[in-house]
């Protein structure tokens, strides 16, 4: 494990924890890549964790595929069964697996935003509203500030006629 010596002393503290979970949290720059890479290959690599018993997760696809094949020439194999994704990834791959347990299919759909504007589109004209008086893109923000504040439909129909 040579890597090790290529790392801070803090850096090092955090790869070596092995005792529950690791939220590593820094600025752009500092390394945060690296100990999370050099950590899951100290896990595996050490016998502390087998591939499938790990999780590393960032914000994009290029991030997670450059700390999957970090991680991957670190231990010298593949890590195939390790949890590296995005947090989107990781919801949905969650959401698929659990989906039968909350009362849906295995086979959903995520809309990005395209498809949200598109519905919203749809769904005003079918309600006959005129895209004058409100822009798909208007009610959109609002149905995205409501699930925000985790407001029902219900909830919004009785804001909406306090203030009338």
């Amino acid at each position: 494990m040579q890597f090790l010596a290529s790392l801070n002393p803090e850096q090092r503290e955090a790869v070596l924890h092995v005792n529950g979970p690791l939220l590593i949290l820094a600025g752009a720059g500092s390394g945060k890549t690296r100990v999370i890479t050099s950590r899951a290959a100290y896990l595996v690599g050490d016998g502390h964790a087998e591939p499938k018993e790990v999780l590393a997760v960032t914000f994009t696809n290029k991030a997670a595929e450059e700390m999957r094949a970090r991680i991957e020439l670190l231990v010298g194999a593949d890590c195939g069964e390790m949890w590296v994704s995005t947090f989107h990834s990781l919801c949905a791959r969650l959401l698929r697996r659990e989906a039968p347990a909350i009362g849906l299919t295995r086979d959903f759909v995520i809309y990005d935003s395209s498809d949200q504007l598109a519905s919203v589109k749809q769904a005003l004209k079918d309600a006959n509203v005129d895209e004058a008086l409100l822009p798909s893109r208007v009610a959109l923000a609002r149905i995205s500030h409501a699930k925000n504040r985790m407001q029902t439909p219900d909830a919004l129909a009785a804001q909406g006629q306090q203030r009338a």
